[in-house]
């Protein structure tokens, strides 16, 4: 197959997010034999081949003809830390951020851009990655996912008042194991993640990660097994009575020494010890339904441990 083709070919998995990421190789289905797994692309030295089929050369003067292309296409795959202004430190989304939900589902007041259509694979395989972790199309919608092409991430943004993005977590959905599976804001305080969308008053679950979230009714994500002061002055400016300390089933000290200081700050606060096989973000809505609505039903005054079992 001729360069200047598979230039193009290129182009287009790497717009559409068809591909894996090892390193400074890309992996995506050969355009001649139709292997999956076998056609690579080096990013820095332009050779492409596949190990089932003759198809192989090199995309280096195809490159040097189309420098600024290729330099813009390879931007996410060939830096770390692409989302913010280094400049001025704050968290910006990058200008070829695609909604996933506004490029799926276009409106009348959202309509869909022309320059995207490219993206659309990408923003389905984000999608059904979303989908498959637990969230409800509302949920894809209501929490403005978005992606990038040229990243393996689904993006989850948290933004202020005003509008304005303060903070993201991204999550690998493809690639292998060199691609970081998680990434956070750098220079930026974790906040309460949820509270964005929905704020709550009287009783919070805290969950560890955002996937907990999104199956545990009213819920806060930490964003990790700790809790800071911004998020504990988050609670107390929502007027938040009580506080169900909820982390992974392997985090039970954890969750004891975070209600603990919960309740230094005059919150009523409990750990929540889960006895199953997963975190709450694998238990699917249904089961992690069933469990909030037990725990928001428990009326205590004394701190113990709450034990809950979910089979």
């Amino acid at each position: 197959m001729i360069p200047d083709k598979v230039y193009q070919y290129v182009k287009l998995h790497i717009e559409s997010g068809a591909y894996n990421l090892s390193g400074n190789e890309l992996y995506m289905e050969c355009p001649d034999c139709g292997d999956e797994t076998h056609f690579s692309v080096n990013l820095t030295n332009g050779f492409y081949n596949c190990f089932k089929c003759p198809n192989g050369g090199r995309l280096s003067s195809v490159i040097v003809n189309n420098r600024s292309e290729w330099k813009k296409l390879t931007h996410n795959l060939m830096t770390k830390d692409f989302i913010g202004n280094k400049k001025t430190g704050n968290i910006v989304l990058p200008k070829n951020a695609f909604n996933v939900y506004d490029v799926l589902y276009p409106s009348k007041t959202k309509p869909r851009k022309k320059h995207i259509s490219n993206s659309l694979s990408l923003c389905g395989r984000a999608f059904s990655y979303c989908i498959g972790r637990g969230l409800s199309v509302e949920q894809i919608r209501d929490y403005d996912v978005y992606v990038c092409p040229g990243d393996p991430r689904v993006y989850f943004p948290y933004w202020d008042k005003t509008g304005k993005v303060v903070y993201y977590m991204g999550r690998k959905m493809m690639g292998d194991d060199n691609v970081e599976k998680t990434k956070d804001a750098e220079n930026s305080e974790k906040p309460l993640f949820g509270r964005h969308v929905t704020v709550l008053t009287d009783s919070v679950i805290l969950v560890e990660g955002v996937f907990d979230h999104f199956v545990t009714p009213n819920s806060y994500a930490l964003m990790g097994s700790s809790i800071n002061v911004e998020q504990v002055l988050q609670l107390r400016k929502d007027d938040v009575k009580r506080v169900f300390v909820l982390g992974d089933p392997d985090a039970s000290e954890k969750a004891y020494i975070m209600a603990k200081k919960l309740r230094s700050f005059r919150f009523k606060a409990f750990p929540v010890y889960l006895h199953t096989n997963g975190d709450p973000g694998k238990m699917g809505r249904e089961k992690m339904v069933n469990m909030a609505e037990n725990l928001l039903s428990v009326n205590r005054k004394i701190f113990e441990p709450i034990h809950l079992t979910i089979v």
